[in-house]
């Protein structure tokens, strides 16, 4: 199977010279990354991150943002996109969340990669557990 990374509506996926590092365009203007930043917290009460997530907050359509991971879990074609930075961060975290959840309720039946994935998440968060909320 090969594995794309997810492209928001408004996005094409254009592939350049680094494979492993894709090029987002839009209406043929190259976009370019606004800011590295650190993610400390999910925003939730019942995950936590087990260490700060390094994310890229890019300029997207119509004065929208665009993140994506820039560390050791951005093979996983996560995105978040907002009206603000920090609601694309939201976003982005999110669907960290989700993800994490159909990996882990379906554990018993998962692909070797989808095992993988999920073994990757569990480095950099975790359920909190009732007495951490």
């Amino acid at each position: 199977m090969l594995n794309t990374p997810a492209v928001h509506p408004g996005f094409s996926f254009v592939a350049n010279a680094t494979p492993r590092r894709p090029q987002l365009r839009r209406e043929n203007v190259n976009v370019t990354d606004t800011g590295r930043q650190l993610v400390v917290s999910l925003n939730r009460s019942d995950y936590r991150l087990l260490r700060p997530l390094a994310v890229l907050v890019r300029p997207g359509d119509a004065e929208r943002f665009l993140v994506t991971a820039a560390d050791d879990i951005e093979n996983l074609g996560l995105y978040g996109v907002g009206d603000t930075q920090q609601d694309a961060i939201d976003d982005f975290t999110s669907m960290l969340v989700d993800l994490f959840e159909d990996l882990q309720s379906s554990e018993a039946v998962l692909s070797r990669s989808l095992a993988q994935r999920l073994w990757q998440l569990r480095l950099v968060m975790e359920p909190r557990q009732p007495s951490q909320a």
